[in-house]
């Protein structure tokens, strides 16, 4: 038995064979990097827009300070 397995090549079992012609898993993992990139691109957008928000209440404060 030993001995046969070492002259011939490895040969995958039905389920090695399954598992590695299973595309779900792929595909799971490409729509999850798809997901982290726009949630990236979004949490950058929300920084900015919040610096700038932050900026425009700081005015905003500092006239109406100004005013009484």
């Amino acid at each position: 038995m030993a001995c046969e397995a070492i002259r011939r090549p490895f040969i995958l079992g039905p389920a090695m064979r399954h598992f590695l012609s299973n595309q779900r898993g792929a595909t799971a993992i490409e729509y999850a990097l798809i997901a982290a990139v726009i949630i990236l691109v979004m949490l950058g957008g929300l920084v900015l827009l919040g610096e700038r928000n932050a900026e425009k209440y700081n005015e905003l404060a500092t006239t109406v300070e100004q005013k009484m």
